[in-house]
C-alpha cells in the first residue's frame, strides 16, 4: 500500500465515522416536545512515512484520536427552542464564543489598554524627572 493510499483510506474511514449525526443526534419526540442531543466532536491525526522503491516497500506510521463530548440538549416546544446544557458551569471557551460576551470582553480590553497607557505615561514622567535631576 502506498502512502497516498494509506492517507486516502484513513480519511475515508474518518468521513464515515464522524458525521453531522455525531454532533446533532436523532430527534426524540416525547408528546409535543422534541429533544435533540448536541455533542462536540474533536479529532486529529498525524501521519508520516516514505514511499520507497517498490522493491523495498512502504514505511510509515500514524496516530489519531477522536472524542465525542455531550454538550446538551435542544428542547423544541411550542415553536420555542431552548438549550439545556449538560454541564452547569460554562468554560472559558463557551464564554468566548457567546456573542453576549463580546461587549464584556471589549470593556475589559479597553480598561487594560487605558491602564497600560497610564503606566507608560507614569514611567515616562518618572524618567523625565530623573533626567532633570
Amino acid at each position: 500500500m502506498s502512502f497516498q493510499n494509506f492517507i486516502d483510506t484513513l480519511l475515508e474511514k474518518m468521513k464515515t465515522t464522524i458525521k453531522t449525526e455525531s454532533v446533532v443526534g436523532d430527534p426524540i419526540a416525547v408528546g409535543d416536545i422534541t429533544i435533540l442531543p448536541i455533542a462536540k466532536v474533536t479529532f486529529g491525526f498525524g501521519a508520516g512515512g516514505e514511499d520507497l522503491d517498490k522493491n523495498k516497500g512502504f514505511g510509515g506510521g500514524s496516530g489519531g484520536g477522536a472524542t465525542i463530548t455531550p454538550i446538551g440538549f435542544l428542547i423544541v416546544k411550542n415553536g420555542e427552542v431552548n438549550l439545556v446544557p449538560v454541564h452547569e458551569k460554562e468554560t472559558l471557551f463557551d464564554k468566548l464564543i457567546d456573542p453576549a460576551s463580546y461587549d464584556k470582553l471589549e470593556k475589559v480590553f479597553d480598561k487594560l489598554k487605558d491602564k497600560v497607557k497610564k503606566e507608560i505615561k507614569k514611567s515616562k514622567k518618572s524618567a523625565g524627572d530623573e533626567d532633570a535631576q
